[in-house]
């Protein structure tokens, strides 16, 4: 298994030969491709396993467009830039979540910023859309200022900030200010009701802490909160620093925080939260078949690909080794990626209160043979690869 460089990310590849060879017994389709790159300019992509591990995107990147009049940027992300729009800040794609794309000054466009995280938590106003050669590359960056009182404007290579996602695609609009204090229209499309369940995700900040989702002391959430379902009480207005916020007011199924509040667009942004309703688990199963959560009818016999574990050090946290292990979070190894399980069983358990559909899995690995997979909480987590 290759373990080439992260930075490779910023270049872009020529397809130069397409060779079949066999891998581990397996015929693979081998792309050879040439690297904008001076270091390193010949990569070998076993292409399917790239697409399917997200490596690569499955599309012809064309590279940065360079036609703008200085008011207007349509960029890869298929989004169109407009001078006054909003941008927020994702997560810095360098050593401790620093910014890479994201500039203090103008004359560090030739190299790699090193801008703290804590960029994350700020909302940019693009001021200025300029091009520029960066080394020998032609580059549009944009000058945009923060809504930061300490640093007030940043130079944002556009393009590589995209494709590292240190920027969320789209505008990112001011929260909407329309609720009837019983359903609020969220910036994911979503309209959430009182009495909808909403699950978190991983926390944005240090030790995977939640930023977006406090305690009543106003304290940043645990990342322990992961496990928890949440129940939509009420929904609140707030102004915080200067902005119009709208807050969820959620009760937990745990016994010891029951409260949180939710800075509902901030926590969609940060993926703190995962998006819509979180349903129940179905329980429509015949132990043979099973309807889940992310659209695909699951069968015995079949195949499913573990993608990346979502816990620390990227151990899965719903694959597990033991069916005794189940009522608490797994620390399956990251290796488990690597391989591929056949589906053996279905079964439905109470898991610490809930309903829960669970697949007994055998892996081709030699050593492990047998998992057990809690499906809805993996597929929501993006443990598994979705689909066949």
């Amino acid at each position: 298994m290759a373990s080439t460089s992260s930075s490779v990310e910023k270049e872009a590849f020529i397809i130069k030969g397409i060779e079949t060879t066999r891998i581990y017994g397996e015929e693979k389709t081998l792309f050879v491709v040439k690297s904008n790159d001076s270091f390193n300019s010949t990569y070998y992509i076993v292409i399917d396993n790239a697409i399917a591990a997200k490596e690569v995107e499955p599309c012809t990147y064309k590279g940065p467009k360079q036609s703008t009049d200085g008011r207007t940027y349509s960029a890869s992300n298929g989004r169109t830039y407009r001078i006054g729009d909003h941008i927020k800040p994702n997560k810095g794609s360098g050593f401790a979540d620093q910014f890479r794309f994201i500039h203090t000054s103008k004359y560090s466009l030739d190299r790699e910023a090193r801008t703290d995280s804590d960029v994350s938590s700020e909302i940019f106003t693009l001021e200025k859309i300029e091009q520029r050669k960066i080394n020998g590359h032609n580059k549009v960056f944009f000058v945009v200022k923060s809504d930061d009182s300490f640093t007030s404007t940043y130079y944002v290579v556009i393009e590589d900030a995209i494709a590292a996602k240190e920027i969320f695609s789209g505008s990112y609009e001011r929260q909407r200010q329309s609720t009837d204090g019983k359903t609020y229209k969220a910036n994911n499309g979503y309209t959430y009701r009182i009495g909808d369940h909403i699950k978190p995700n991983k926390g944005s900040a240090f030790a995977n802490r939640f930023q977006f989702i406090q305690t009543r002391m106003e304290f940043n959430a645990s990342s322990d909160i992961t496990r928890e379902i949440f129940t939509l009480k009420k929904i609140e207005n707030r102004k915080v620093d200067g902005h119009d916020k709208v807050f969820f007011v959620v009760e937990s199924n745990d016994s010891f925080t029951s409260t949180y509040y939710i800075a509902i667009e901030d926590a969609i942004a940060a993926k703190e939260i995962f998006s819509g309703s979180y349903e129940r688990q179905r329980q429509s199963t015949d132990g043979r078949t099973y309807s889940a959560s992310n659209g695909r009818t699951y069968r015995i016999g079949d195949h499913i690909k573990p993608n990346k574990g979502s816990g620390f050090a990227d151990q899965f946290r719903f694959i597990h080794t033991s069916k005794y292990s189940l009522d608490r979070e797994a620390r399956t190894d990251s290796d488990v990626s690597s391989e591929i399980f056949t589906l053996e069983k279905i079964e439905q358990r109470k898991i610490n209160g809930h309903d829960k559909v669970v697949f007994t899995v055998e892996s081709n690995d030699s050593f492990t043979s047998t998992y057990y997979i809690v499906i809805d909480d993996a597929i929501a987590a993006k443990e598994i690869f979705v689909g066949n």
